[in-house]
């Protein structure tokens, strides 16, 4: 008879089976997801060759060298104001104002090279 810490030796099997047989399932599973991925990936990567992902691209390539966006430091003073930090407000507050001038900087740029584009 077995005890509460073994188990039968035709019960274990079974579930060892059962077990090893949805392992193998999940694992298939995701292959198949892999497969899907790298199906999008190429369907992608073939696509990025078009003129607008081209300069989309080198936008976010270009913005990865900006640092914090403007959210980041309203943020900040906003923290900074719940912990009364008046200096930290401050820096934060004089951060936001330049990155808000280099944000709108940017898409006025954007913008005029979309209507030179279009002529």
């Amino acid at each position: 008879m077995p005890n509460n810490y073994e188990m039968p030796p035709m019960e274990g099997q079974e579930r060892l089976s059962g077990e090893l047989n949805a392992a193998a399932a999940m694992e298939a599973a995701e292959t198949d997801q892999t497969a899907l991925e790298q199906q999008e990936m190429d369907a992608g990567a073939e696509a990025a060759g078009t003129p607008e992902l081209e300069a989309e691209q080198k936008e976010m390539d270009e913005g990865e060298h900006l640092g914090y966006s403007s959210e980041h430091y309203k943020h900040e003073m906003a923290a900074a104001i719940k912990n009364d930090n008046k200096i930290a407000y401050e820096n934060a507050k004089r951060n936001y104002a330049e990155k808000v001038a280099k944000e709108q900087a940017r898409e006025m740029e954007k913008k005029a090279k979309r209507e030179a584009s279009k002529k």
